[in-house]
């Protein structure tokens, strides 16, 4: 829950600091998730997501938010390795994808509940793999 709290937090000042350069490095990521998930490659996969969230972290430039995000994510990155099944995957390819539409339209608001709902799906998925 709190992590949720915190990266759509993110997410939503994301939608205010982010450059064209660092649009197209989410979309690149994107692409290479897709690639990925084509070639049964979930472990490239895995970083890829994980590389996503860093992303968004890393625009908002504020140390305090990304310390408490990496100290929960670390926490939390042993079960969701277990994220692994191919429909997972591509539900969090999908959402991946709306955030990223959120975050280039600017709608700081619409970001932030999709990056909450992301991360709360990946709470239930792993939950189920448990």
């Amino acid at each position: 829950m709190i992590r949720s709290v915190l990266e759509g937090l993110a997410a939503s000042l994301a939608c205010k600091r982010i450059t064209e350069n660092k649009i197209n490095k989410l979309k690149e990521i994107i692409k290479q998730s897709e690639e990925a998930m084509k070639c049964g490659e979930l472990e490239e996969d895995a970083i890829l997501r994980r590389e996503f969230h860093q992303l968004i972290v890393d625009i908002v430039q504020m140390e305090p938010l990304k310390e408490m995000i990496l100290k929960l994510r670390d926490r939390c990155q042993i079960f969701e390795r277990k994220l692994t099944n191919k429909l997972q995957e591509k539900e969090a390819y999908v959402e991946h994808k709306e955030i990223v539409k959120a975050i280039v339209t600017g709608n700081s608001s619409k970001t932030e509940q999709l990056m909450r709902e992301h991360i709360l799906n990946t709470k239930k998925m792993v939950s189920k793999n448990l």
